[in-house]
């Protein structure tokens, strides 16, 4: 249930979103406070430490904040969503506390995954076909969560995941519940990338390439280039290959997915224009509302064929990428605010007031992890889970790059994806991120991390 971020069981009248599995958090808690007062629930199941410690720091932090607010019951009501979250990763360290817990809920995730993965390719063949897709933004699926971009996060995270797996021989043949795994691997990665590409998100994108990346860097830094390191590697390209072939020969998205992946570095895009008539051009404009200066208007790809019809001119015009300027613009102003409120914040969910809305009409978040940590909790909470996320997140790279621990390699590649995913993105209040600090902290205390790839 962790992927069904869309899905809300709260009344309307609440003003905030309650998911299934929170739904489910608290009756499995409630569950484990009987057993606990009727003396069935022994301690040793559950050992808090220090980093437990930081993590409550963080979330008591964020009361703190709610208080001083400008607006402390939509703060307090995010730091009560917060608290659940929190609530959601202790109750996974008291199930999930070494490799063989993790090993059971691996068939539960992966088929999870794959159910997003199959539900997003679906919505775009839908929208490509005039049909309901329920999709938020045209042609950019976004599954069973809010945004395309969450999707993909989540897509990012889980092939990161796998890659690693199907790398990683003796994990797979100590720990893997599958009997075919390299079979089922490459099918989830294949879907997955497919699914990945046609959301568009650049940002996991980034995230998913500096995983897979962390993953060949740490698993065979120490293996000389042979056959067997040639065939690893291919496992994972080849399913990246594939689905690539697959969206352009299948016509899976209406994005330029070559364009989209070159404006992460050039910073440009290419749009298609319609004008009246003929008109010299500039080669590069820096937004859209230029284009009324030379009787041109911006066009989705679909339109074309309408518009050469109607005898309009049709081309294409390089533009200044708007998500640089708008990032660039919030981050100023996100900076400008934790200038005044650096001690305690503003509380979450106070920012889009500052930063107003997309064009969706959704409020703007601070657009990094850690910005909104700390407009969110003060310093006092920002410093707490600075040191938990950096602490641990060495911790795991540490292990990879010195033991060669293939349960590390997979867990501190998939900190290095998510950690690049938040430079751009606030994935706080997802519940699959908080489950997973949760399989981050078992690994921390596992003995068991000594296999080697």
């Amino acid at each position: 249930m962790l992927p069904y971020e869309i899905v809300n069981i709260a009344p309307e009248n609440l003003g905030v979103m309650i998911r299934p599995y929170q739904w489910l958090l608290v009756l499995v808690t409630l569950a484990l406070l009987a057993r606990f007062a009727l003396k069935r629930f022994p301690m040793q199941k559950f050992m808090p430490n220090v980093w437990d410690g930081l993590l409550i720091i963080f979330g008591a932090s964020s009361f703190f904040s709610a208080l001083a607010s400008a607006d402390r019951q939509t703060a307090l009501k995010f730091s009560m969503i917060l608290f659940s979250f929190i609530l959601l990763y202790f109750l996974c360290r008291v199930f999930v506390r070494n490799l063989d817990d993790a090993r059971m809920l691996l068939p539960f995730l992966f088929s999870s995954f794959l159910v997003i993965a199959c539900y997003a390719i679906l919505q775009n063949i839908l929208f490509l076909g005039d049909l309901k897709s329920l999709e938020v933004m045209a042609g950019r699926p976004n599954a069973t969560f809010a945004e395309a971009d969450w999707l993909g996060g989540y897509l990012a995270i889980m092939l990161v995941a796998v890659s690693a797996l199907s790398v990683s021989p003796p994990f797979i043949d100590r720990y893997s519940p599958f009997k075919l795994e390299r079979r089922v691997f490459s099918v989830l990665m294949f879907l997955g990338f497919i699914a990945l590409i046609i959301s568009v998100s650049r940002s996991a994108w980034l995230s998913v390439f500096a995983g897979i990346a962390s993953v060949f860097f740490l698993g065979f830094l120490k293996t000389q280039a042979n056959r067997e390191t040639g065939i690893a590697i291919l496992r994972v390209i080849a399913p990246l290959l594939l689905a690539l072939s697959a969206v352009y020969l299948l016509h899976l998205t209406t994005f330029d997915i070559f364009d989209r992946g070159q404006s992460v570095t050039s910073g440009k895009q290419k749009i298609t224009i319609a004008c009246a008539r003929v008109v010299a051009l500039p080669e590069t404009i820096s937004d859209v509302a230029e284009l009324a200066n030379y009787d041109c208007e911006h066009i989705r790809l679909e339109d074309i064929a309408a518009k050469e019809t109607a005898g309009a001119y049709v081309t294409e015009i390089w533009r200044a990428d708007p998500n640089v300027n708008t990032r660039w613009n919030i981050y100023k102003k996100v900076t400008g605010v934790l200038k005044e409120h650096w001690f305690f914040g503003i509380g979450f969910g106070m920012i889009a007031d500052h930063l107003g809305t997309d064009g969706r009409g959704a409020g703007l978040n601070a657009s990094n992890l850690f910005l909104e940590a700390w407009l969110g909790s003060g310093i006092v909470g920002f410093l707490a889970f600075a040191i938990f996320w950096f602490g641990l997140g060495w911790r795991w790279l540490s292990l990879g790059f010195q033991k060669h621990s293939s349960p590390a390699i997979a867990l501190g590649s998939a900190w290095i994806a998510v950690t690049v995913f938040n430079l751009f993105n606030s994935g706080l209040f997802l519940g699959w991120f908080f489950v997973m600090l949760a399989f981050f902290l078992m690994a921390y205390q596992n003995d068991e991390l000594s296999d080697s790839v």
